[in-house]
């Protein structure tokens, strides 16, 4: 059918959430370390995804526009998987002390490096908690009854 999963994990993600709603945990990133991580994944500044936020209004999909473009590519990249997105997301919040924001960045450029232009999309989406896809409980219910 769908070939979606009746897994919790992954109706958080469809949601853009990493941690059920009791769970107060948060992923403490930034736009400005998401922007960050784009320039890293790309090789390109910093500077060139803030003109492409500004120019879209959606660092999601700024991210998109500037992974088809991308400067540098990875020697070992894997198929993002449900399961990576969350291994890695779930690790931001447990990080503390000296090196934190550079562990946080290159987190996310591990799964932006693994993702296509579109998934980076919502990698970056899932990240600032603003995935805009407009799915509710509603629907999540609807589609897990027909598989």
């Amino acid at each position: 059918m769908l070939g979606i999963k009746k897994e919790p994990e992954t109706i958080y993600l469809l949601q853009g959430r990493v941690f059920p709603d009791y769970d107060e945990r948060e992923l403490g990133i930034s736009d400005q370390l998401v922007i960050k991580s784009i320039a890293n994944a790309c090789g390109i500044s910093s500077q060139e995804i803030v003109e492409n936020f500004k120019k879209l209004g959606d660092l999601g999909k700024a991210a998109e526009a500037v992974m088809k473009i991308k400067k540098q590519s990875t020697l070992f990249s894997k198929k993002l998987t449900t399961e990576k997105v969350l291994e890695n997301l779930r690790k931001l919040p447990t990080l503390e002390g000296k090196g934190t924001v550079e562990k946080k960045i290159a987190l996310v450029v591990e799964l932006l490096n693994s993702a296509s232009s579109a998934e980076s999309k919502y990698v970056v989406r899932t990240n600032l908690g603003d995935l805009k896809v407009g799915v509710g409980n509603g629907l999540i219910a609807a589609l897990l009854h027909a598989v």
